[in-house]
């Protein structure tokens, strides 16, 4: 029987605890939203095991973040805790404690597949994306100006887009970042407006000091009418007009793209997310309602409940789908609208609860 204080480490590609440990992985990602589970479906077996690792265990830090501020009003202490596994990754210590939580596992499997798979060095990007939540955490009860933002969305979503177009092996050429900069600009604002009321109920302004000041809207975030106020005055139509124009530069640089599938993909989830996002209903048609109980429709993910089985599956009904964009672009606009819904009601953490404790449960055993 093996010993509680041996140590765990990454596993051979194939064997039966790497498929299990990346399926976990995969099976986390499917019970939060559906763009978070398709992501995973689009690259190769390598691609897609490698990205769902790092993606998992990016969701996982940053709903244990949400977590601690929703319960200890800080997560200063969770973040800088995270520190220690993080440069022990970086350092090129693949061993853990085998009762360490179920995340640390993916990120171990990660660093291991990126050291094996893959030349290209990706820890500025881990880097960045774990920095993302210290900047985060620093502009909490304060608005920032347009620069610190723009830096931000960098970390947080520009970075991600970089990260899976190399994990995923998708081949840009010189483009890849340019592509990943306007794409990331364009999906970071459209998140922050989305989650604008519940950043707020949490103490962050996802506005910035020139936003407001161009707007004629006094930057007082503890004023009871601030966010009317602020929608009365145009927000919603300024942010949709920078989204737009973040997705039209995207589109611009996607034209040159030399391979079909990655072309057909990335004009894809321009187009719909632009023309869904342009058939939004204003936030502010929310807002005298927003604590109340409003439904919460959800979109199931008809695939088998083995992960191995529905990333196969999945892949090919992805390839095949590429030869029908408007099917696509319907689904991506309905869910959409969904999320819009979702996001403003009450029972707006349900989802992201119910994933916790999927987790905590798992790190149990």
């Amino acid at each position: 029987m093996a010993s509680s204080n041996q140590a765990w480490t990454p596993h051979p590609r194939n064997s039966p605890k790497y498929v299990a440990t990346v399926n976990s992985a995969r099976r986390y990602l499917r019970h939060r939203t559906l763009p978070t589970y398709i992501s995973q479906l689009v690259p190769g077996p390598i691609g897609s095991e490698t990205w769902s690792l790092a993606w998992a265990y990016v969701r996982r830090f940053d709903d244990l973040v949400d977590k601690y501020l929703l319960e200890n009003g800080t997560a200063l202490d969770f973040i800088e805790g995270e520190r220690e596994v993080l440069d022990q990754c970086f350092a090129g210590r693949l061993t853990i404690p085998r009762r360490s939580p179920l995340r640390h596992r993916w990120l171990l499997q990660y660093f291991e597949n990126q050291n094996r798979f893959y030349t290209e060095d990706v820890r500025y990007l881990i880097e960045g994306l774990y920095g993302s939540a210290l900047d985060d955490l620093s502009r909490r009860g304060r608005v920032i100006d347009c620069r610190t933002m723009r830096d931000l969305l960098i970390k947080k979503s520009v970075y991600f887009f970089k990260l899976f177009f190399v994990l995923g092996r998708f081949k840009l050429g010189s483009i890849r970042d340019r592509i990943a900069y306007a794409l990331g600009m364009a999906v970071g604002q459209a998140d922050d407006l989305l989650d604008f009321v519940e950043d707020y109920q949490q103490g962050f302004v996802n506005a910035t000091t020139e936003e407001l000041e161009a707007l004629g809207v006094i930057p007082n975030p503890t004023n009871g009418y601030f966010i009317r106020e602020l929608f009365e005055h145009g927000y919603w139509e300024l942010k949709k007009a920078q989204i737009r124009a973040a997705f039209e530069r995207a589109l611009r640089s996607i034209r040159y793209l030399k391979e079909r599938y990655v072309r057909s993909f990335l004009t894809l989830l321009s187009g719909a997310f632009s023309a869904a996002i342009e058939k939004m209903p204003s936030l502010d048609t929310a807002l005298p309602s927003f604590s109340a109980k409003i439904p919460r429709p959800t979109l199931s993910i008809p695939l088998p409940s083995n992960e191995s089985l529905a990333y196969r599956i999945g892949h090919r009904i992805i390839t095949a789908a590429l030869c029908f964009p408007e099917v696509v672009e319907r689904l991506v606009g309905r869910f959409l609208k969904v999320e819009s819904q979702k996001r403003h009601s009450a029972t707006q953490l349900t989802g992201r609860r119910y994933s916790l404790e999927l987790l905590e449960k798992s790190e149990e055993q």
